[in-house]
């Protein structure tokens, strides 16, 4: 037993699904719990993805799909990286409270992460063309963060689809972790 309930794990892992970009659906990262610094992945009922711990700089958050596990890292004034477990960076993303932060791929920047709006909580993965691939809408409840996400035709040719969705995803909480 559990004395503080309102810090117990969220639960049994959920049973994972693959992701396809190609399917049109409506997606969300959701917080299953409050206090809990665990994220999915989800669309319905299926989960796609979990996004699990609170990250520091010691110690990554672990990202768990059905086609593996990768750790998502803090990196002092470098933003946040993504890597399979054991692997090297794939992606980078510097998100800056106002404005806009360039998304490495392969160490090629390729993509802007920026906020929707002066004051607007919602955030977009953009080209450097600035044309809209993802968009994210922040929901915020009684000390819960989730957003659902609308998918632009353009990005669901993108080959490392959830692991950016997730590694974006983590530096808007980040960004909106140093903002409050």
């Amino acid at each position: 037993m559990i004395p503080l309930t309102l810090f117990a794990p969220a639960g049994p892992a959920p049973t994972l699904v693959p992701f396809d970009p190609a399917e049109r659906i409506a997606l969300a990262w959701v917080q299953p719990r409050r206090f809990g610094a665990q994220w999915r992945l989800v669309s319905g009922e299926r989960t796609f993805a979990v996004l699990n711990g609170p990250g520091s700089l010691w110690k990554p958050v672990v990202l768990t799909m059905t086609d593996g596990v990768y750790d998502l890292r803090h990196q002092l004034w470098k933003g946040v990286t993504i890597a399979p477990q054991g692997g090297p960076v794939f992606a980078r993303v510097t998100a800056h409270m106002f404005g806009t932060g360039p998304v490495e791929v392969g160490g090629e920047r390729k993509y802007t992460l920026r906020r929707v709006g002066f004051l607007a909580s919602d955030w977009e993965l953009r080209t450097l063309d600035d044309m809209p691939l993802v968009h994210f809408g922040l929901r915020r409840g009684f000390l819960k963060t989730g957003a659902e996400i609308l998918i632009e035709d353009a990005a669901r040719r993108i080959a490392q689809l959830p692991q950016l969705l997730a590694l974006t995803w983590f530096a808007m909480l980040n960004t909106r972790r140093r903002s409050e």
